[in-house]
């Protein structure tokens, strides 16, 4: 299998939800974000992940990243 290279452009909040993700989980930043788009790809729909915090982690079908808070 070829490798494809993509830059993925997070702000600050953003990236650092998900470097607590991947370090939650064990894995790299790349996998978490391959596992992320291999979620949205397989099916084709808004993702979220819940974050340690209570917010989400929203990632629509444009592969755009979005930080939900939660309203407590």
């Amino acid at each position: 299998m070829r490798t494809k290279f993509v830059m993925v452009r997070l702000n600050e909040v953003e990236y650092e939800q998900l470097r607590r993700y991947a370090k939650r989980w064990g894995i790299s930043m790349a996998e978490a974000i391959r596992e992320a788009i291999r979620n949205l790809i397989n099916f084709e729909r808004t993702i979220s992940i819940p974050l340690e915090d209570g917010s989400m982690l929203v990632i629509n079908e444009r592969g755009q990243f979005v930080i939900k808070k939660s309203k407590d």
